[in-house]
């Protein structure tokens, strides 16, 4: 399974997320918010997501970029 680390999923920043999808940042900061993301974690004020569960959603979506590995 892609993403995994010792068993612990790998996490991406909302960066990340706009790097490898075609969504500006403040766009994946509002479908987060309104829980429209799959895999979506919080810690305090930071959103982070499981990078498993973001580029099958990105990929259901129509696009892969940055998700090989």
């Amino acid at each position: 399974m892609q993403g995994i680390r010792q068993g612990k999923p790998t996490l991406l920043s909302v960066k990340e997320v706009s790097g490898i999808s075609p969504l500006p940042r403040t766009t994946i900061y509002e479908m987060a918010r309104r829980g429209d993301i799959p895999g979506t974690v919080y810690f305090g004020r930071r959103v982070l997501f499981d990078e498993d569960k973001i580029c099958k959603w990105i990929e259901d979506g129509g696009t892969r970029r940055g998700c090989e590995r």
